[in-house]
């Protein structure tokens, strides 16, 4: 019997808007993991302290946890009522199991593309109009 297998993807470096959580749940389910953290980082690297105490996140956690949490889309793939929050920084998503794992890796731009594009956006608006 295959051992269950666990996918991490480190967000760092990313900002919430450019990243779609769902899909990269899809995706981890997609390639057969068992469970998918996503380390996001806890909000506390500048010395801010945020206006909550309890949670061992910041905006980019609450974000990630927001967009799994009672998601009705991601029912097929993740048990979406079971996220783990125990970790400082990362938030852990158990997947459902999948019969016939299709994906080899998780697609995502790396950051500096992402802000290339971003760079470019308002450029490309502009010419439109």
């Amino acid at each position: 019997m295959a051992e269950a297998q666990r996918i991490e993807i480190d967000l760092h470096g990313y900002h919430p808007d450019e990243i779609d959580i769902p899909d990269l749940v899809k995706q981890a389910w997609g390639i057969g993991a068992s469970e998918f953290l996503i380390v996001h980082g806890h909000g506390r690297g500048r010395g801010i302290t945020p206006g909550f105490v309890n949670t061992n996140t910041g905006y980019f956690g609450l974000r990630v946890r927001r967009a799994v949490r009672g998601n009705k889309a991601l029912k097929p793939y993740a048990k979406i009522s079971k996220i783990g929050c125990r970790h400082w920084g990362s938030t852990t998503v158990e997947l459902k199991k999948n019969p016939n794992p299709s994906r080899a890796r998780i697609g995502l731009a790396p950051p500096s593309l992402i802000a290339e594009r971003r760079e470019a956006a308002p450029e490309r608006r502009s010419r439109g109009r």
